[in-house]
């Protein structure tokens, strides 16, 4: 009995061991894989980028100026970038239209190198890096100003500072470079345009206002001598007196010895033959100063100028009822009513030489220049009447039916000019379809939205949209929303015109806790950012689609 009791003793002390060591390796082995885990973050070179992420409190306040975080470690110091939410406010006052813009600029980094011997040098290079920009414009006064777009900060530097009052309706090129604003003339009851091309200031360097070109002994007399007073006293190593006659601020027209030896300690200074005269290479050397002196005082002045940009343009025939600008950004087309209808003109920003390609008795036309080589013209949409839509070629102003009438048709044309994104009443209810012009299927889509709500990527690939909510009146649209009867809580969808995938990217009303009712939508050419304008507010603002 007691041997057997002995033996029980052992088993549970050897079990016992069994289970501490277990235990005891198990919580090292979590800990060194807490240590990997950690370690592994550490090394990401940009720091921990927060994807989704929402701030159901104050999104409002996440408009500009957020700043980027810094961090040291190891000694060194990492730039960390933050993340902020996905959907963030770009203005706080209503803007009539805008532009998407990915710019490719410099960008000096340091390079850490290897020789042949295995020393490290750090060099400096310059790279190419891609940056966005978006650039808007105020209705109340039509100044424009431009947003550098990060995913942690937006800034807002002023581009053009305007007035024109009112300006509703403002068409950006995709460039951001030319614009058209239109406004309603409340005097002579029209609607007036004005097309304008903005470009950056250039900077006036002035000459070197200073005469050196003439030889100087003592006791030379004239104005070159007091020009070469005046400079060589700028400095204090090249100063001629420090007090007294040719101190600075007295300088006289007449060389002195003390003017020669000046000319002399200006020589020595930059490694010239100290002979006191003015010769060849003395003159050289102190004109090259003086024009780097006017190069600082011009950069100085620039840097100075409230606006970097000009604004130049004209004003177009007054009733102006729709106007679209070229993918190429060079060429406008707009249509504009006269005695028998409306006449369609194609027009220049730049040599202002137009050519008329379009005449219609009907006044009601909406305009969309989707493609270099076509111009889509669609008539205005109701859900009583039929609507039409005419592809027309910019060259010949040939055109014809791109689909069949519908009732309340709208379209949005691919910039391939393939595919047509439709919105129809059908079976007393708004319905959305994908028209395939290479093999004249239309294909319905699990979704219900207007057009305008509505953008095609570049590669038309996909259509991103916003869509309302509910819709309550049935079949009356898009009369209710354009009459202001209905608003909406929109959310974010996209499309895959290939697949026909409806996919929803963000329930914004749940996420951001925003009411958003999207009336003006683009994107940028690398489709990184949507654009946006709210109707309730007409601010606008941004969508980030990098990352999802």
């Amino acid at each position: 009995m007691k041997k057997n009791r002995k033996t029980i003793i052992i088993i549970i002390f050897i079990l016992l061991l069994i289970f501490g060591a277990l235990w005891f390796f198990g919580i090292l082995q979590k800990n060194k894989q807490t240590d990997i885990i950690d370690g592994a973050k550490n090394l990401f070179p940009f720091g921990k980028t927060e994807i989704g992420v929402t701030n159901n409190n104050n999104n409002n306040n996440q408009s500009t100026n957020e700043n980027e975080n810094q961090t040291e470690e190891e000694g060194e110091d990492v730039l960390v970038e933050k993340a902020g939410p996905r959907l963030r406010r770009i203005t706080d006052f209503p803007t009539g239209g805008f532009s998407g813009i990915v710019r490719t600029e410099d960008k000096e980094i340091n390079d850490i190198t290897i020789n042949s011997v295995g020393e490290t040098q750090e060099i400096k290079k310059i790279i190419e890096i891609e940056n966005n920009y978006v650039r808007y414009a105020a209705i109340d006064n039509a100044t424009v100003y431009e947003s550098k777009i990060t995913p942690s900060s937006i800034g807002k530097d002023l581009v053009t500072k305007e007035f024109i009052p009112n300006v509703e309706h403002i068409i950006f090129s995709e460039d951001g470079n030319s614009v058209i604003f239109q406004y309603w003339n409340k005097e002579n009851r029209s609607i007036e345009s004005y097309a304008g091309t903005i470009s950056k200031r250039e900077m006036n360097i002035d000459e070197c206002p200073y005469d050196f070109s003439k030889k100087i002994v003592l006791d030379s007399k004239g104005d070159h001598v007091y020009d070469l007073h005046v400079f060589l006293n700028k400095n204090k190593k090249t100063q001629i007196s420090i007090s007294g006659i040719n101190a600075p601020g007295n300088e006289g027209a007449t060389a002195t010895a003390a003017t020669i030896t000046a000319i002399k300690n200006f020589q020595s200074l930059h490694n010239l033959d100290i002979d006191g005269a003015l010769g060849p290479a003395t003159r050289a050397e102190l004109v090259k100063i003086c024009d780097a002196e006017q190069q600082k005082i011009a950069e100085q002045k620039f840097e100075n100028i409230e606006s970097k940009y000009l604004m130049e343009g004209s004003f177009l025939p007054s009733n102006i009822i729709d106007v679209s600008i070229s993918p190429n950004s060079e060429n406008f087309f707009f249509l504009k009513k006269d005695s028998l209808g409306v006449v369609g003109i194609i027009q220049n920003f730049i040599s202002n030489s137009k050519k008329t390609i379009f005449e219609s008795p009907h006044t009601g036309w909406l305009t969309e220049w989707n493609n270099k080589d076509n111009i889509e013209l669609q008539t205005k949409s109701s859900y009583k009447s039929y609507g039409y839509s005419y592809e027309m070629d910019v060259t010949s102003g040939d055109y014809h039916k791109s689909l069949k009438q519908e009732k309340g048709l709208t379209t949005l044309v691919s910039p391939d000019n393939k595919k047509i994104f439709t919105q129809k009443i059908e079976r007393n209810s708004l319905e959305n379809s994908l028209y395939n012009k290479e093999n004249s299927r239309n294909t319905p889509l699990k979704l219900q939205t207007f057009t305008e709500k509505c953008t095609w990527d570049k590669e038309s690939v996909f259509i991103y949209c916003f869509v309302p909510d509910s819709l309550s009146y049935k079949d009356e649209y898009p009369d209710i929303w354009y009459q202001g009867l209905e608003t909406y809580n929109d959310s974010l969808w996209k499309i895959n015109s290939n697949t026909f995938k409806v996919e929803i990217i963000s329930d914004i009303p749940l996420e951001y806790g925003e009411t958003l009712d999207v009336f003006k939508i683009g994107i940028d050419k690398n489709s990184d950012y949507l654009y946006f304008i709210d109707k309730n507010t007409e601010f606008l603002w941004s969508y980030r689609l990098t990352d999802l």
